[in-house]
């Protein structure tokens, strides 16, 4: 692409003429078009690559604790309609027991449209790998349509990663340790695996008080985070992304003061969930026959939930699943029942969000076509 020019003869006061000088008027270089095409062909790839390896893992999960599909299968259509509306009813008890942690990190939000806001972002983000980001420029989206400010939800993203990312790291820590106390330790492995879960949780903890308390600490993060916001910015095709370092100390002191004020009831939010989705992975197991110990069940769904972080594959979809059964079976479960109690729990954690996602997403995207681009929050 060649750049359009235009000729300018200023005039000098004595009413001489300068040199004409050529001034170019095009305002994208050639050269961010071509990076920004780069850039989807490769998170293409990664996803055709990342939702294969999923597809792989979920094939060969059962021959990796020593059963097959077969048996998993015969255990899971054993389940009654009853077990299916017990497993649906606590699922969305736990959906809206998150929504406390949303609207106190987006004041004037409301549970519904954080319910939505969920489920949208989880559908988009289970959909891809490094999904994450694509589902930030969604809910941004519907944020945006709802009268709240792109500041506002930034504050909201970085938050709510945050304790996310807090809560699945604590959740080994705790289980993890409790398991190294009872007589089910398998071997010096799994208490190795609780030293290494407490160290990081320790590290993950000092580093997010060290963002949130100093301002230094704030805009080195800030930093790190430049070419994640900078795709961001590409994919919302707007011209140019903020420097991050620069906004890195208003949004550490924005975040301090939401904390200040909501975290009681993010902590209460936060704890409710996490107690729900165990009750759900716990439920799981027991409708289908596990007699597995409650304290081993806690440390699997740990497990589970630390190894959704990983993103390898879309939520951690193959290694979530591999990691919690194998766990369970070290500690003396049956495999089969394992198995399928884990993959039950999670049709509802992971593939069970994904059509309310899409009924969400389809829902606020008609109703924005309705009422325009911003749809104004009632007095």
């Amino acid at each position: 692409m060649t750049a359009t020019t235009r000729s300018v003869e200023p005039v000098k006061p004595s009413g001489a003429k300068v040199p004409m000088a050529k001034v170019p008027t095009s305002k994208v270089p050639a050269a961010k078009v071509s990076i920004a095409k780069v850039h989807y062909g490769r998170i293409a790839i990664r996803a055709i690559a990342s939702l294969g390896c999923a597809a792989v893992l979920l094939v060969v999960l059962p021959r990796v604790v020593g059963t097959h599909w077969g048996e998993v299968g015969d255990v899971l259509r054993s389940l009654s309609a009853t077990d299916v509306l017990m497993l649906s009813g606590v699922w969305a008890l736990g959906l809206f027991a998150y929504t406390l942690v949303q609207a106190a990190a987006l004041p004037g939000l409301g549970h519904g449209r954080a319910l939505m806001l969920n489920l949208a972002g989880s559908m988009v983000a289970n959909a891809v790998p490094l999904g994450g980001l694509v589902s930030i420029s969604v809910n941004l989206a519907m944020v945006r349509s709802w009268a709240l400010t792109t500041a506002s939800f930034i504050r909201f993203a970085a938050l709510t990663q945050l304790l996310n990312v807090l809560t699945k790291l604590a959740l080994p820590a705790v289980a993890l340790t409790m398991v190294c106390f009872t007589d089910l330790v398998p071997g010096p492995s799994l208490v190795w695996a609780a030293v290494g879960s407490v160290s990081l949780l320790v590290i993950a903890v000092a580093g997010i008080a060290a963002i949130v308390g100093a301002d230094r600490a704030a805009i080195v993060a800030g930093g790190l985070l430049q070419p994640a916001v900078s795709l961001l910015w590409r994919m919302l095709r707007r011209p140019a992304a903020p420097d991050t370092r620069g906004a890195a100390s208003e949004l550490r002191s924005r975040i301090a003061d939401l904390l200040r004020d909501g975290w009681r009831r993010m902590a209460f939010g936060l704890v409710a969930y996490s107690a729900l989705q165990f009750l759900l992975f716990a439920l799981a197991l027991r409708m289908v026959g596990s007699s597995a110990p409650l304290v081993a069940l806690f440390a699997a769904f740990a497990v589970e939930r630390a190894f959704t972080l990983v993103p390898i594959t879309p939520g951690g979809v193959g290694i979530a699943e591999t990691m919690s059964t194998l766990l369970l079976v070290a500690l003396g479960a049956d495999p089969v029942i394992s198995a399928a109690g884990v993959v039950l729990y999670r049709a509802f954690a992971f593939f069970f969000e994904m059509p309310f996602g899409f009924v969400a997403l389809v829902g606020w995207w008609a109703r924005r076509g309705r009422r325009g681009s911003v749809d104004p929050l009632p007095a």
